[in-house]
């Protein structure tokens, strides 16, 4: 498995909006955000012990984690991308498996555990593969490929683009860390590298 992250943004004007609530910026401050990209001193003072009280308050006083934005490269098995599917607030482009992905055949380097693969079913999708490339006729080429998609096993890589927030990143450190699937726990440990982790991780 390999998670690259790609950029991350949002962290300013999510900061800006959050503090407003409390009388503690104003709109000649969103403006200058807007004009300069800068922020004032001491609001960035004011509001790093702040972020930790509204994060680990929770019920809505975090919704600040929402606006910022994480886009991260994700290649994986399948079986993680599914579990991954379950949450809200994600966005997702992927390769297709349904197109590509496969039509030169299928081997070790598609798999992150290629010694849980039955040779035999890498041998019958192989022959699968090739039998679909080389046919002509249209109906069994269809069928060819719904056996071919079907039985692609849970454990074939795909590389996927994810676009999230903190707040769902915070939900997914939480509730997966010490999930069964190995998966989640190189994922978990990946965003603990990303920028504001302190505050993704920061206990409950």
């Amino acid at each position: 498995m390999k998670v690259k992250l790609i950029q991350c943004t949002g962290f300013e004007p999510a900061m800006l909006g959050s503090m407003l609530s409390y009388g503690k910026t104003s709109l000649d401050d969103l403006e200058l955000f807007a004009d300069t990209k800068t922020v004032r001193p001491e609001i960035l003072e004011r509001f790093a012990p702040l972020s930790k009280t509204l994060v680990s308050s929770g019920a809505g006083h975090d919704k600040f984690l929402e606006q910022i934005q994480y886009w991260i490269a994700v290649r994986a098995p399948l079986r993680f991308h599914k579990q991954l599917d379950t949450y809200r607030h994600t966005s997702k482009s992927s390769e297709s498996t349904m197109h590509l992905a496969w039509k030169g055949g299928v081997d070790e380097s598609d798999f992150e555990t290629f010694e849980y693969i039955y040779p035999e079913t890498l041998k019958r999708l192989n022959d699968d593969i090739k039998r679909y490339c080389e046919e002509k006729d249209t109906l069994k080429k269809k069928e060819l490929f719904d056996i071919i998609t079907m039985n692609l096993p849970d454990g074939y890589l795909q590389t996927r683009m994810l676009n999230t927030n903190a707040k769902s990143l915070r939900n997914m450190y939480f509730q997966r860390r010490d999930h069964k699937l190995g998966e989640w726990h190189d994922f978990c440990d990946a965003i603990k590298t990303f920028p504001y982790a302190d505050l993704i991780t920061l206990e409950k």
